[in-house]
């Protein structure tokens, strides 16, 4: 156990850690209780053979990942086309461990063990590698593969390669509608409830040393990303440290470009099950 749990925050560092317990349309945030839900804030300090099991699991799916990346490039070295070849490697989002009360999840998190993913970009022909420490987003991928390949891009992005970086990036997490059907009392499937539209419930906003998370319905928490990677103290309410101008705009411009008050109800038709029967959302 403590092996596979050694490398991580202890949990009991966010035993308190302010999570709303319901968010938007019933889903539950931040651990599945409120903040005075003793027995849930006692579970996120209990890191025993059960969550170590779990995170071993996990590691062997990573393993599989990389086994398969193996396989794909060794494939295109056989066929002479890996020098020709432009990689990008990347993740939709990374995974809260055990930090701030988030367990093996990703989901309504907005703090770093999701938002920094792995990403290497490897130009056609290239060999000498670098790591670079500037602030990118993933918005930005179609434009940086259009230039990798000399390409046009047509998406308004900023490649990654050579243009200046931004001084601050933003994520926004939505409870988002989504088309889930939900079966009543004798297993019959009910009305697809809810669709399109999603309301923010998070949004994390950081510079080089800064990262702002707001919630909704919660004060703003502020972290000094350098001495506090972990994201365990924040400044706001431990230190009254006033969210700097520029942060606080950010996040206030996506939060109006984003949120989302509105949905429609829909009834489920062929496609729609089709869909979520791929998602496995239906069986």
């Amino acid at each position: 156990v403590e092996t596979v749990l050694g490398a991580l925050p202890d949990p009991c560092l966010y035993r308190d850690h302010p999570a709303p317990a319901i968010g938007p349309v019933g889903m539950p945030l931040g651990g599945g209780g409120g903040l005075d839900d003793r027995h849930v804030r006692d579970r996120r300090c209990d890191s025993g053979e059960k969550l170590a099991q779990r995170l071993l699991t996990y590691r062997a799916e990573v393993q599989l990942v990389d086994a398969a990346l193996g396989e794909l490039l060794g494939d295109l070295e056989q066929r002479g086309e890996l020098d020709s070849t432009a990689i990008v490697v990347t993740a939709d989002h990374g995974e809260s461990l055990t930090e701030h009360g988030f367990r093996l999840s990703h989901q309504f998190s907005a703090y770093e063990p999701v938002l920094r993913v792995p990403l290497v970009v490897v130009p056609p022909g290239s060999t000498a590698g670098r790591e670079v420490s500037a602030l990118v987003q993933h918005r930005d991928l179609a434009a940086t593969a259009s230039e990798l390949l000399g390409l046009e891009d047509r998406t308004g992005g900023r490649s990654w390669l050579g243009a200046a970086t931004p001084a601050r990036v933003g994520s926004v997490v939505h409870a988002p509608f989504l088309p889930m059907l939900r079966r009543g009392a004798r297993g019959q499937a009910g009305q697809l409830p809810i669709r399109g539209a999603g309301q923010i419930i998070r949004v994390a906003v950081r510079d080089d040393s800064l990262g702002l998370v707001r919630t909704a319905g919660l004060p703003d928490e502020l972290y000094d990303l350098r001495q506090d990677p972990s994201q365990v103290t924040d400044l706001v309410s431990t230190e009254g440290t006033r969210v700097p101008e520029g942060l606080g705009q950010v996040a206030s411009a996506i939060q109006e470009r984003f949120s989302h008050q509105s949905a429609e109800e829909l009834e489920p038709d062929d496609q729609d099950l089709e869909a979520l029967r791929a998602l496995g959302y239906v069986e």
